[in-house]
């Protein structure tokens, strides 16, 4: 009935429970106790025939019905263009320089900061201090 608790195990419990809450207060706590029991096992019950048949959770007429039809929208209308381009910019755009021009730029930099960078480290090649 209980499990793994003993005859003897019970009675101590039962024993401590008297000397605990009094006999006063043991019945009620009992009822207590023995409604939320018969809940539990009345929720679990309900709770197995829900996961045996799955017809019980729908309701009276939707286990009978049809399934619904896919909704058809309509095609929305071709895309227009949007505005005309105001001018010509050119293969790369305004803002973009021709490869050639920008391949020597960034090449005269970098050569330039490493030179920067050569001037302002010490003899052992590790960056040093001004001043």
């Amino acid at each position: 009935m209980f499990g793994s608790i003993g005859p003897t195990e019970l009675l101590v419990i039962m024993a401590l429970a008297l000397l605990f809450f009094g006999p006063k207060k043991l019945p009620e706590i009992g009822r207590s106790l023995g409604g939320a029991l018969r809940e539990f096992r009345r929720a679990s019950q309900n709770f197995m025939d829900a996961l045996n048949h799955p017809d019980l959770l729908l309701e009276d007429n939707e286990a009978d019905r049809p399934p619904p039809k896919s909704i058809e929208f309509p095609a929305p209308p071709p895309v227009e263009m949007a505005a005309e381009p105001t001018s010509e910019a050119g293969p790369y755009g305004s803002d973009f320089l021709p490869a050639d021009e920008t391949a020597s730029d960034g090449r005269q930099s970098a050569l330039m900061a490493d030179k920067s960078l050569a001037s302002s480290t010490d003899a052992s090649g590790t960056p040093g201090r001004k001043g």
